[in-house]
């Protein structure tokens, strides 16, 4: 899941991130190595600059939570403003792979996390859908008075 807001403010950024990693514990934010690996600019940390807590507002994320997440400023980034946060599903909560059933590590998953069950293979073919089409429309023909 991702969530992206043009805006500088914390209250509309970190603050909802943070929120949602509450309220959420079956998400986890995606690893910094996997979103913008080389953009430079990160969310703000609660230990941010005073200079910035002053413009944005004060951050509850984390040093390592803010990492995870992309921030473009006016001024610094030739934006308007931009912030980016990728969620995964935390393989430490929510249901475990039922027996039989091979769990495979998808490539987006961060480094060390235990994915979920995999999709299983369907047992018949599925057949294909019959494409409904719109009957042609016919031109109107002129009237012509006599």
């Amino acid at each position: 899941v991702v969530y992206s807001t043009c805006s500088v403010h914390t209250a509309e950024n970190e603050s909802v991130v943070a929120r949602v990693l509450a309220s959420q514990p079956h998400f986890q934010l995606l690893g910094r190595s996997e979103v913008l690996p080389t953009w430079p600019r990160r969310g703000l940390a609660v230990d941010a600059p005073a200079a910035e807590v002053q413009l944005y507002g004060a951050s509850p994320l984390s040093p390592a939570q803010a990492a995870c997440v992309v921030r473009c400023l006016p001024g610094h980034d030739l934006t308007n403003g931009f912030f980016v946060a990728c969620f995964v599903r935390n393989p430490n909560h929510g249901p475990s792979a039922p027996p039989g059933v091979t769990l495979t590590r998808p490539s987006h998953m961060p480094c060390g996390a235990t994915p979920g069950p995999a999709t299983p293979p369907p047992s018949q073919p599925v057949a294909a859908s019959k494409r409904h089409r719109r009957p042609k429309r016919r031109p109107r023909q002129a009237v012509t008075k006599a």
